[in-house]
């Protein structure tokens, strides 16, 4: 197993890397030439920043991902955001189905464990890596994309349609799993959400919106077996089956710390933006500063010290805009807090069709946090209920047995090679 992390290398890598976490501050003409780069891999400019984000050397190519110990098996690739790919393949490895996951890594990327690593770089521009990486691939039989995008950079015109093609002609079976923002299209997410970050003032979501249409219509072309990470994905790919996100319960078992004072609260925002930290921080540090709860924002922890964090809390905010519950809610439930987050009643009825369980994260928009925060410090033996059903929950639905039953069930089973 490795860790699918890269930084940024080199004054030219930081440069790149500074732009991109500034984009919403560029005028929109910067920004559409931003994307005309981003949306052709193919071009030299494209391959040149690539090179200059994460350079690399011969010595950097790695090996391409092992071939399969056992038949049928499955080939995850290359997204492995929050280190699901990782997990959907333990999931499958555990129920008798040999699998292995790819991560492809950019600069400054999250440090989540992989079964092969790949630079994106040298997957860009490794001719050698690109065609030994896609003959491991053929060997699975099956293969799995994540997010829709492209496996083997160049080979095949960094076009994912075309790679689906040329599987397909390998005998390959080839299905499809989105994560979130490459299919939520945000003018639509806007109109159904009042909260929805989309419709933030001076937001520049041109390209996500691009990219989430051509993504769905892509998907829609293939007719692939199709899968979502969330529930609230079926709002945008109404065909898709919810393949639920991950994560190894046992991780998030570390022993508890006992609370002595007030309710400890915690937010790990990946993306405040997107999560609506700016939407529910006053409250937080209003009720921290008259002794209600007592208030941690957790960043750039790495991921394997998120446990022992956790264990810390009685309580996990999770996010307030998108209409969903994420890992961090999983990873949450797991280690014996109370999840909150903003999920609408369809979300939560799809959970409750799909596993006969109703979802234990506590519901509360973010003007609703404060009623909801006070109730639960004045309740223990409620926080402690919620917290013991929580972890029933994750254990059942998240410990991937329901999702290797999904995959298996609605494609696996299914298509043979």
């Amino acid at each position: 197993m490795k860790r699918a992390v890269a930084g940024v290398v080199g004054l030219p890598g930081k440069a790149v890397a500074a732009i991109m976490r500034r984009r919403a501050r560029l005028p929109r003409f910067v920004n559409r030439a931003i994307d005309g780069v981003l949306d052709n891999p193919r071009s030299r400019l494209y391959r040149f920043l690539s090179r200059a984000a994460s350079p690399f050397s011969a010595s950097d190519i790695p090996a391409p991902t092992r071939r399969p110990r056992t038949l049928p098996a499955v080939y995850i690739a290359p997204a492995n955001y929050a280190g699901q790919g990782h997990q959907w393949a333990r999931a499958l490895r555990a129920a008798g189905i040999d699998a292995a996951n790819l991560a492809v890594v950019g600069p400054g990327a999250y440090s989540f464990p992989a079964d092969s690593v790949v630079p994106v770089s040298v997957q860009l521009n490794s001719s050698a890596w690109q065609r030994a990486e896609f003959d491991a691939a053929v060997s699975y039989g099956h293969v799995l994309i994540e997010a829709e995008r492209q496996l083997f950079g160049t080979l095949f015109d960094a076009d994912v349609r075309r790679e689906v093609e040329e599987l397909g002609r390998e005998g390959v079976s080839v299905a499809m799993i989105s994560h979130g923002t490459d299919v939520r299209i945000p003018s639509r997410h806007s109109a159904a959400h009042e909260l929805s970050p989309f419709a933030d003032p001076g937001g520049y979501f041109d390209r996500v919106e691009r990219m989430a249409r051509r993504n769905v219509a892509l998907l829609e072309e293939l007719g692939r077996p199709t899968f979502v990470s969330t529930p609230d994905l079926l709002d945008f790919v109404s065909f898709a089956h919810w393949c639920p996100v991950t994560i190894d319960p046992a991780r998030w078992t570390a022993p508890r710390t006992p609370d002595a004072g007030p309710l400890r609260v915690v937010h790990a925002p990946t993306d405040p933006q997107l999560k609506g930290t700016a939407l529910v921080e006053p409250t937080l540090e209003r009720l921290d500063r008259a002794g209600v709860i007592s208030y941690r924002r957790l960043e750039r922890i790495p991921h394997e010290q998120m446990p022992a964090r956790f264990a810390e809390a009685d309580v996990v905010l999770d996010q307030f805009r998108l209409g969903l519950y994420s890992v961090t809610a999983v990873e949450a439930m797991a280690a014996g807090c109370v999840a909150i987050a903003h999920v609408p009643d369809r979300v939560r009825r799809r959970v409750a069709d799909a596993t006969g369980r109703d979802l234990p994260v506590v519901e509360a928009a973010p003007d609703e946090l404060e009623r909801v925060l006070v109730e639960l410090a004045e309740d223990r033996d409620r926080r402690e209920a919620i917290a013991a059903e929580s972890r029933v929950f994750a254990g059942e639905v998240h410990d991937g047995r329901l999702s290797a039953v999904v995959l298996h069930r609605h494609w696996i089973d299914g298509e043979a090679p």
